[in-house]
C-alpha cells in the first residue's frame, strides 16, 4: 500500500507539471485553457469521489485500483502524444478521472488488507506516503522537461503507472461476498453516514482547512514578492522548509499513537494550521516568514493523517471506502474551488488582508465546532459509529509502534 501511495503519487504529480510546461511552453496557452486543464484534472474527485467509494466498498479495491491505473496508462499515454490544446484537454480528463477512482481505492485497501482495527498505523504510514511524491514528483518532472522535453514527463508517468498496476494484481485482498455482506439496512446506512455527527465536524473541520490551503497557496509567491521583497529563490526556499516540515510530522506521528487517536489531536491540528498561516501572513521579515511556514507545514503534517482517522473512526468499516470517497472529494474541492475568489479578494483588499483573513477563519472554524461538539455531548453520548471507531482505535492501541519503528 506505502509502495502503490509512492509510485502513483510520484506519478500524478509529474503529470501536473508536465501538463502545465506542455500547455504553457509548447501550445501557447492562455490563463483560462490552464485554468480548463486545472479543473478537469481535479473536478472528477469532487464530483465521483463517493460513488467510487461505494464501488471499493462493494467491490475488492484492488480490483476497482487496477482497472483505474490501466485507463490511468492510456490517459499518460494520451497526454504524451497530444499535439493539440483540444486532445490534451481530453487526455487530462481521462487521467483525472483515473486518478480519481485509483486515489480512493488505495485509501480503501487499508480496511481489507490490514483489518478496520489498523486505522492508526495505516492512516500514518499513506500520510507519509502521500507527503513524499510532494518533493518526488515535481522534483523527477522537472529533470525530465530540462533534459528531454514534456513528453518524456508522460512517458514516465506511464512507466510508473505499469509499476502501480502491477502492484494492484498481485495484492491479496478479501472479496466480499454480496450476499453475506449485503443486507436490507446498506442503503439506510449510506444515507445516514453524512448524518453522523462526529462525521459533519470532521467534514467541516477538513473542508475549511482545504479552503484554506487552496485559498493562501496561490497568493505566497505574490506575498513574497511584494509584501516581503525577496526574490522567487526565497520562495523556493519557504516551499522546501514547508514540505521538510511536512515530512517531520510523520515521525512526530509514530511516536505519539495513543494521541493521534484522540478527537482534540485533531482539532489540534486544525488550531495548528490557522494559527501557522496566520502567523505567515503577518510575518514582517524573511526569519518570521520561515519560522511560520515551518509551523504551518508541521501542521499541515499532523492535519492529514489525523483527518483521515477521523473520517474513518466516524464511519462502519463496511463503508470505509464511501468514507474515504468523501474525504478526498472535499480535498479536491478545496484545492480548485477557493483560487479565484482569493484573487479577487487580494486585489480588493490587499494580500495580507486576504491571507490572514483566511487564518482567522480557520481558527474560527475550530473554535465553532468545538463549542457545537460541547453542547452536544452535554445532552448525550457519541454516535454508535464513533462509539465502534474509538473502540478500534483503542484496541490497535500502541501496539504498532515498535513496527512502524521497525520500518
Amino acid at each position: 500500500m506505502v509502495a502503490l501511495q509512492l509510485t502513483m503519487g510520484t506519478a500524478w504529480w509529474m503529470a501536473l507539471v508536465a501538463n502545465q510546461a506542455r500547455a504553457t511552453y509548447e501550445l501557447g496557452a492562455t490563463e483560462l485553457y490552464l485554468a480548463l486543464v486545472a479543473t478537469v484534472w481535479g473536478a472528477p474527485t469532487i464530483l465521483l469521489g463517493p460513488w467510487i467509494g461505494r464501488l471499493a466498498d462493494l467491490y475488492s479495491p484492488a480490483v476497482v485500483g487496477a482497472a483505474s491505473t490501466a485507463v490511468g496508462i492510456g490517459g499518460a499515454v494520451g497526454l504524451a502524444v497530444a499535439d493539440s490544446a483540444q486532445w490534451l484537454l481530453v487526455a487530462a480528463l481521462t487521467s483525472g478521472v483515473a486518478r480519481a477512482v485509483t486515489q480512493v481505492a488505495i485509501d480503501a485497501l487499508p480496511s481489507r488488507v490490514l483489518g478496520s482495527n489498523q486505522e492508526v498505523k495505516s492512516s500514518i504510514l499513506l500520510g507519509f506516503a502521500s507527503s513524499v511524491p510532494i518533493v518526488a514528483g515535481p522534483t523527477l518532472s522537472a529533470v525530465m522537461l530540462a533534459n528531454w522535453g514534456s513528453n518524456s514527463a508522460q512517458w514516465a508517468n506511464a512507466a510508473v503507472h505499469l509499476v502501480g498496476l502491477a502492484i494492484f494484481c498481485v495484492l491479496r485482498v478479501d472479496v466480499p461476498s454480496r450476499s453475506r455482506d449485503r443486507d436490507p439496512d446498506a442503503g439506510g446506512r449510506h444515507r445516514s453516514l453524512i448524518r453522523d455527527p462526529s462525521l459533519r465536524e470532521a467534514l467541516v473541520l477538513t473542508g475549511m482547512v482545504w479552503v484554506s490551503l487552496g485559498w493562501i497557496g496561490p497568493l505566497e509567491i505574490l506575498f513574497v514578492s511584494e509584501v516581503l521583497s525577496e526574490p522567487a529563490e526565497t520562495y523556493a526556499a519557504l516551499q522546501v522548509a514547508f514540505g521538510v516540515a511536512l515530512l517531520a510530522a510523520t515521525y512526530v506521528m509514530s511516536k505519539g499513537q495513543t494521541l493521534v487517536v484522540r478527537r482534540w489531536f485533531f482539532v489540534m491540528t486544525v488550531v495548528l494550521v490557522g494559527a501557522g498561516e496566520s502567523l505567515f501572513a503577518s510575518s514582517h521579515s524573511v526569519g518570521m516568514a520561515f519560522a511560520a511556514i515551518s509551523l504551518w507545514g508541521m501542521a499541515a503534517g499532523l492535519f492529514n493523517p489525523a483527518s483521515r482517522i477521523a473520517f474513518l473512526k466516524a464511519a462502519p468499516a463496511e463503508m470505509h471506502g464511501r468514507a474515504m470517497g468523501l474525504w478526498r472529494a472535499v480535498q479536491s474541492f478545496g484545492s480548485l474551488a477557493p483560487p479565484i475568489l482569493a484573487g479577487v479578494v487580494a486585489h480588493a483588499y490587499g494580500l495580507r488582508t486576504a491571507m490572514l483573513g483566511m487564518g482567522v477563519c480557520t481558527l474560527l472554524a475550530a473554535a465553532v465546532v468545538l463549542g457545537i461538539s460541547a453542547r452536544r455531548g452535554t445532552r448525550g453520548g457519541r454516535s454508535a459509529a464513533r462509539a465502534a471507531g474509538d473502540a478500534r482505535a483503542d484496541e490497535e492501541g500502541i501496539g504498532c509502534t515498535d513496527e512502524l519503528q521497525s520500518r
